[in-house]
């Protein structure tokens, strides 16, 4: 888990609060109007500024934090 504080992008936050709704990224770029591979470098930028090495557990970390809306 990271040990400063999370700082998401309002792109990410986006992204963030579609993941954990459970999108795909397809879905989540449908919703954006972004492709699917950008969604996809959202989602890895995601995991690792959470310390996530999954979607869940990003989910879980995000929850934890307080970065949900």
């Amino acid at each position: 888990m990271p040990v400063q504080p999370a700082v998401l992008t309002p792109r990410q936050n986006e992204v963030l609060d579609l993941l954990v709704q459970g999108l795909s990224n397809k879905m989540i770029g449908r919703r954006l109007g972004l492709s699917e591979h950008t969604v996809r470098g959202h989602v890895q930028a995601l995991l690792a500024t959470l310390g996530a090495s999954s979607r869940s557990q990003a989910a879980f970390a995000a929850r934890r934090l307080g970065l949900l809306r």
